[in-house]
């Protein structure tokens, strides 16, 4: 994970400003974030996605807490999604809906598989009676959920990042809105065809927007595709802070 982390610097050239040593064993503190995605580059407001990786990090990679910590110190600024496993059952189901309620999370965000001992074990599909009751609850609450789909890392299984289980669920609950993270890294035409197909299903560019400072073409492909889908206002536009700096990637769209 932290090789595939530190790779997403390499997309930018920003391996000068950082090395991997440092990278891979920074525990990035939200003023930090904070001063980077706000103090640093041009962006106006973030959505803090927690995840919930609680296999590999202690934290879960970036935690719950941290984004729960950004909202309440600017709450102009950030908004979070809290980190949901649904193969922690009951648990985390009530765990959703306090975040939600209570602590004041927009969104649900899911993982494509659980990690046990360092390996793929347990896939997260969307189409599973596992995850239906997360949906549901989703859709109660009114809030979208969204999954990280499309890179596999660590001994991930591939094939639990593809978007079948995305569509079923779409056609399924029609008034749930789906968030697909990385969208037009891999599986681009099936992609736009579920949007063209689903209009409860938005493409978050986060990472493969990094794409556009050194690797212009692929960007472009990947864009042009997705706005084939005539999904305009689906499209989110991100960067996935702290991974990549978001100035270089601004500054390299809009060039």
């Amino acid at each position: 994970f932290a090789g595939l982390s530190y790779g997403m610097v390499l997309t930018t050239g920003d391996q000068e400003q950082v090395s991997q040593e440092v990278y891979s064993s920074h525990n990035w503190s939200i003023d930090e974030l904070a001063e980077m995605v706000f103090v640093e580059s041009d962006v106006d407001m973030a959505v803090y996605h927690g995840v919930p990786l609680d296999d590999y990090f202690f934290d879960g990679l970036s935690s719950n807490e941290k984004g729960i910590e950004m909202a309440k110190r600017w709450p102009n600024r950030v908004r979070w999604y809290t980190a949901v496993n649904p193969l922690e059952g009951m648990a985390a189901l009530e765990k959703a809906e306090h975040d939600v309620k209570e602590l004041g999370a927009i969104g649900l965000k899911f993982y494509p598989e659980r990690y046990i001992a360092g390996r793929g074990a347990e896939p997260v599909r969307f189409d599973s009676v596992t995850a239906a009751p997360f949906l549901e609850k989703a859709i109660e609450l009114g809030v979208p959920v969204a999954v990280h789909k499309f890179v596999p890392a660590g001994h991930g299984i591939t094939d639990h990042y593809r978007i079948a289980d995305v569509e079923a669920a779409a056609a399924r609950y029609p008034e749930l809105q789906f968030e697909v993270v990385h969208s037009g890294m891999a599986f681009l035409e099936e992609t736009v065809y579920m949007l063209v197909r689903y209009p409860n299903v938005w493409a978050n560019l986060e990472v493969t927007s990094a794409l556009a400072v050194l690797f212009k073409r692929r960007f472009a492909e990947a864009m042009g595709s997705l706005m084939s889908s005539g999904a305009f206002d689906r499209i989110i536009f991100a960067t996935g802070a702290c991974l990549v700096h978001p100035q270089p990637v601004i500054d390299a769209v809009h060039a």
